[in-house]
């Protein structure tokens, strides 16, 4: 598929990236703006409802304030992506039509879910392994990404970790961490410390599982 003029990342940092170049948290008048355009961004191509989209970012607000707030947070939007956009011009990336709104972009959560979904599982898992950004803010829309993320993140692990690849024990330590009372894993992980040649980080590895046991 062809990649979105617009990709807002999510994993490891949290940022967004136009043809002009990225576009980071501190580049914005307010964070709210560009937690709208997260939310938007992962609602693409669908978009939401501007009372959906109040109710994820400003949940205690005034329905009345939520839409003026939403208002300003879709013109800081506009003018942060397209700085060279003439008033009354359309924007390329933002579509306020009646009571929808939509953001035309993609997300990298998105992109490795298509990666997985081809095939491609060790570059789902090195997107996914970095977790969503610290800086992400404490919303009920974030904790559902987390928890995508998460599942996507052991679906790609999974493969990965029956792989002789690079990322293998990575991945092993990956479902370890998140299965911890399976052995399987925990046997799958050690004896891949010991055929890299490392037999100290297997021995640990054993060692913990009894500790824990």
């Amino acid at each position: 598929t062809t990649a979105a003029p617009l990709l807002v990342e999510l994993l490891g940092h949290w940022r967004a990236t136009t043809a002009d170049g990225s576009i980071g948290p501190g580049d914005w008048k307010s964070k709210k703006a560009f937690e709208v355009l997260s939310v938007l961004a992962i609602a693409s191509p669908s978009g939401r409802s501007r009372e959906q989209v109040i109710e994820e970012i400003w949940p205690a607000r005034d329905p009345d304030k939520g839409r003026t707030l939403l208002r300003t947070a879709l013109s800081e939007i506009r003018r942060v992506l397209e700085p060279g956009r003439q008033r009354g011009e359309a924007s390329r990336h933002v579509e306020a039509v009646g009571d929808r709104v939509v953001v035309r972009a993609e997300t990298d959560v998105e992109a490795a879910r298509g990666a997985l979904a081809n095939g491609d599982h060790q570059a789902a898992f090195t997107a996914l392994a970095r977790g969503l950004a610290p800086d992400c803010p404490e919303a009920d829309w974030v904790d559902e990404q987390r928890s995508t993320v998460a599942r996507l993140t052991l679906e790609a692990a999974e493969q990965v970790a029956a792989s002789s690849g690079p990322s293998q024990i990575a991945a092993l330590e990956a479902l370890v961490a998140a299965e911890p009372w399976s052995k399987d894993h925990v046997d799958a992980l050690a004896a891949a410390h010991r055929t890299a040649g490392n037999a100290a980080a297997a021995n640990a590895v054993e060692r913990r599982w009894f500790e824990d046991d």
